[in-house]
């Protein structure tokens, strides 16, 4: 599903209008103050917000002014708003800000409170923010956060990609105990099953040197039980897909370096969009690699995971030989 680009208040106004016109509900709108947000191009927010909005039937981001985004889509699934709300607070934030999702994303339904909207957007100054305060205060019905009752298809809510103290503390546990591990443990996160299995052989038949022995390898397709493998096993290596069904794999890869700095993240991506890869890089990955996969790529990862980290092992480094055993 493409999200349509517009850019002024003007065509958010038409817009509203048009939606009250039709009464082709449901439609819902969430606007996002950019105050909070990692400095990003309009094209990186595009990209990363999409996955929020995959199940949506038709989506349009509003570029209004240096401090608001506005999102508007059509579905019958309520759970897009925390969708969005939740790839905005891991995937977008200013890194080290504690500002709740919640105020960095509200709710506003158009049939509601369309005009106090349109009011705000023809407004400038404190008039334009108290509009735009009295919009959202009213918007967000009680529901918002429950169940899709408009839907056939229940969907659970997806927490927010966190870890409990006990999560944290077997984590680091696990993590500590990287050192003495006789194999590398490698996570792969992919949705596409082909795709999957062919990263999936390459590095399991990737033989380390010193222990001849080749990784363990875990795979799953989306962000949330890759976070729950994650917190469980604190793999050496992950390589996170970033279009995934679930959520972008920056939210992911986002969560994962908040949680611990020094964990190793590969970002693999079939669009080698500078905005796409400016995102990974304020995430702090530690390399790339593109579709269709390449195994010399592959297993330069590792090769620069080993030679990075090889004070890991009692025995000195670990290499890798890309043959089979």
């Amino acid at each position: 599903m493409e999200a349509v680009e517009h850019n002024g208040p003007l065509p958010l106004i038409a817009f509203i209008d048009e939606i009250a016109r039709t009464q082709s509900a449901p439609w819902g709108i969430a606007r996002v103050k950019k105050t909070y947000l990692r400095p990003i191009t309009d094209e990186a927010f595009l990209l990363a917000i999409k996955p929020a909005l995959q199940e949506a039937e038709l989506a349009h981001i509003f570029f209004i002014d240096a401090k608001r985004v506005y999102i508007v889509w059509k579905s019958q699934k309520k759970s897009i708003y925390r969708h969005v709300r939740t790839l905005v607070g891991t995937a977008l934030v200013e890194p080290g800000s504690n500002v709740n999702p919640s105020a960095m994303v509200t709710y506003i339904d158009p049939f509601v409170n369309g005009e106090i909207l349109k009011a705000a957007l023809k407004s400038t100054g404190d008039m334009a923010d108290r509009l735009f305060d009295d919009a959202e205060e009213s918007a967000i019905p009680e529901d918002i956060d429950g169940d899709d009752d408009h839907s056939s298809e229940r969907m659970e809510a997806k927490p927010m990609l966190t870890a409990t103290s006990a999560q944290a503390e077997h984590f680091q546990h696990m993590r500590v105990g990287k050192r003495y591990r006789k194999q590398l443990q490698i996570l792969v996160v992919e949705d596409q099953i082909f795709s999957q299995k062919l990263l999936c052989d390459v590095l399991r038949n990737a033989r380390t040197r010193n222990s001849n022995e080749t990784p363990l390898v875990d795979a799953t397709e989306g962000i949330h039980d890759a976070w729950k493998i994650y917190l469980k096993k604190a793999p050496d290596l992950t390589f996170v897909d970033l279009g995934l069904a679930d959520g972008s794999g920056h939210t992911l890869a986002h969560a994962m370096k908040k949680l611990d700095p020094g964990s190793y993240v590969i970002i693999v991506t079939a669009n080698n969009y500078e905005e796409e890869l400016s995102v990974a890089k304020q995430n702090n990955v530690n390399g790339f690699i593109s579709k269709p996969y390449n195994k010399k790529q592959i297993l330069d990862c590792i090769e620069r995971y080993v030679g990075e980290t090889k004070t890991h092992t009692k025995g000195g480094g670990r290499g890798v030989a890309g043959q089979s055993r």
